[in-house]
């Protein structure tokens, strides 16, 4: 037979071999593969191009235990070794990708060029293989039949124990394991103010007194972390009640008698309670005094002044507004005290009340109002009035016993409807009765009246003078011949005549 044939069954079974140790040794990696992080222990393959053997899963992607390799990013087994219809070498792995690593061609290489392949099995034991590249040539590197002791890394407060079996030929790790948990923290017992626990520096801005207490101490495994325990406040310890004493300037009438007692313990400048051991004297008002007199058209004001404080305080000192008068108003009670007459003056008052019962009087004049007249008055003419001058009329005041000369208008026939209802032309008729608005002559009277009366004697018109001694003048179509008469001052119409 062929040596070279005999070469490539060789490598055939060589082939196969390693395939059936690393489906199973390598086909699940390491049962643990704690901190799984990207699987660089995983198998690499016949060109080992990301990493070596997977040694228990160390660093894969935080996989849970490292079960079947499913966490390790590269931790794979070979599924099949053949040679393709090229004659290269096809490595297919376990998670379904495959490898071509070279033509085998004749003779095995006399100088191989190796790749390292480390694999695990599911107990955690370690395998080193290699393979040629360029022949494809593959064999068990090192069979670990000679171990070291074990070497026990001891379990600390926050990782666990493990215990790591290499080697003694290639120096590579056959198996780790943890053979124990983490301890965890041991920290003594809290009890507040013991030598196991220091106090933790206090906040100066904070009262010793008011502070929760903060306590820590040490891991006692010696690995340097700290614990923390809030303790009690101790609380305030107060003294004896002592009485405050008025600073000077004080208002007798409103300061409250008030006493403190201070904290004992800390003596810090807030820390005391304070009480009302009575109640404010008050004020002693004097009586009211109007300041600006109200009006009808605008507000006044009234103050009053303590009688212990005024002089010393403006508290002592206290205002009203007064609305303005009005006799009508709900804020007054309206009195005319001294009712006022035609010629003398009389007196009212507004009370006003406050909302400690107290009054304010504001007093008012009422003036003399003046005499008056109205239709019940009596009268007499005592001058008949003519066209130029007024006449006279004497009437008694509707409210008192004067008489009053009053004025009678000047006779204005021109004006009718003014005072008298004169027919043009015609003088005064003695049996007429005429309506007049009396007007007081002398200023006295208030008012004016509407009377009805009748002039004794009256006027009859001058006789017509010659119609050569009248006033010609032309009307629209007729000529007009007057004069003037002297008793009424109207002119009157003597002759007229069409015009031509």
């Amino acid at each position: 037979m062929n040596k070279n044939i005999l070469k490539l069954i060789a490598i055939f079974v060589m082939c196969f071999m390693i395939c059936g140790v690393l489906v199973a040794c390598a086909g699940e990696t390491g049962p643990k593969g704690d901190k799984g992080d990207k699987g660089e222990q995983g198998i690499q393959g016949v060109q080992g191009e990301k990493g070596e053997t997977g040694a228990q899963g160390d660093k894969g992607d935080k996989g849970d235990k490292g079960d079947k390799g499913d966490a390790g990013e590269d931790g794979r087994g070979i599924a099949s070794a053949v040679i393709n219809e090229n004659g290269e070498l096809v490595l297919t792995y376990t998670d379904g990708t495959s490898e071509t690593l070279g033509r085998v061609e004749g003779a095995v290489c006399d100088a191989h060029t190796w790749t390292e392949i480390k694999v695990s099995d599911l107990n955690g034991s370690h395998y080193a293989l290699r393979a040629c590249t360029a022949c494809g040539w593959a064999e068990i590197a090192c069979a670990h039949n000679i171990l070291k002791t074990p070497v026990v890394t001891p379990a600390t407060c926050t990782t666990p124990e493990i215990t790591t079996v290499e080697c003694a030929g290639c120096g590579e790790p056959v198996s780790i394991t943890e053979t124990a948990p983490a301890t965890g923290h041991s920290y003594p017992t809290f009890v507040e103010g013991s030598d196991e626990w220091t106090l933790c520096a206090n906040d100066t801005t904070i009262c010793d007194c008011e502070w929760e207490r903060v306590y820590s101490a040490q891991c006692l495994n010696g690995c340097g972390e700290e614990k923390l325990e809030v303790g009690t406040a101790v609380g305030h310890v107060y003294g004896a009640w002592e009485p405050t004493i008025p600073t000077p300037g004080y208002n007798p009438c409103t300061w409250v008698p008030v006493e403190i007692r201070e904290c004992t313990a800390c003596k810090h400048e807030t820390c005391f309670e304070s009480r009302e051991i009575g109640s404010p004297k008050g004020h002693s008002w004097g009586p009211w005094s109007i300041t600006t007199a109200p009006t009808v058209d605008a507000a006044g004001e009234a103050v009053r002044v303590c009688n212990d404080c005024g002089l010393e305080h403006a508290e002592g000192v206290e205002k009203l507004v007064l609305p303005a008068l009005d006799p009508t108003s709900a804020d007054y009670v309206y009195t005319v005290e001294i009712p006022d007459t035609c010629t003398t003056d009389g007196k009212a008052n507004y009370v006003y009340t406050y909302t400690d019962g107290t009054t304010v009087k504001v007093n008012v004049v009422l003036p003399a109002h003046g005499h008056s007249v109205d239709d019940t008055c009596t009268y007499s003419v005592t001058t008949l009035p003519t066209a130029e001058s007024e006449g006279v009329v004497k009437v008694n005041c509707a409210e008192c016993d004067t008489t009053l000369e009053l004025a009678i208008p000047a006779l204005d026939p021109m004006y009718i409807g003014k005072v008298y209802t004169i027919v043009y032309g015609d003088c005064v008729d003695p049996y007429d009765e005429y309506t007049i608005v009396l007007t007081d002559k002398n200023e006295e009277v208030s008012g004016a009246i509407v009377v009805n009366f009748a002039i004794n004697g009256g006027y009859v018109h001058d006789e017509k003078p010659a119609k050569e001694d009248c006033h010609r003048a032309e009307g629209v179509d007729k000529i007009y011949y007057v004069y003037k008469c002297s008793q009424c001052g109207n002119w009157i119409v003597a002759y007229y005549e069409p015009k031509v």
